[in-house]
């Protein structure tokens, strides 16, 4: 089965409960039912391992963990919009060109600003100094 399959697997189960802060993945939750340990046994090696370990460590039925699911079993690059994705190597060379225009821009605009700046601090030096 390819990565992208075990994806599938684990986007087609209904999130109960997810925390994404500060820009970190902490946890996605599913229902802790038996379809979805079922979909789970599918993508990682041993499901009641995976359960006993990350996805229900404190063994409360509440809800299954994901998370390590996608990222170590199946190769997830993010989780956008509630889904985990891979991204294809065009899409990454995508991402890094547009970063990288991002980046060239804000060096231009950031010598702008230098220069500007090192003007006006000329400018006020001049000043100063003719007022003695």
């Amino acid at each position: 089965m390819t990565n992208q399959e075990k994806l599938d697997i684990l986007n087609s189960m209904k999130i109960i409960d997810e925390d994404c802060g500060g820009g970190e993945l902490v946890y996605v939750n599913v229902e802790y039912n038996k379809e979805n340990i079922e979909k789970i046994s599918q993508v990682v090696p041993d499901v009641n391992v995976y359960l006993k370990n990350v996805g229900d460590p404190d063994g409360t039925k509440e809800g299954i963990d994901i998370v390590i699911a996608a990222f170590e079993h199946a190769n997830a690059d993010f989780y956008y919009k509630g889904k985990f994705v891979i991204f294809t190597k065009e899409q990454l060379l995508e991402m890094y060109e547009d970063e990288k225009g991002k980046r060239m821009k804000a060096e231009n605009e950031l010598k702008n600003y230098i220069s500007q700046f090192n003007y006006v601090k000329g400018h006020i030096q001049d000043t100063l100094e003719a007022l003695g």
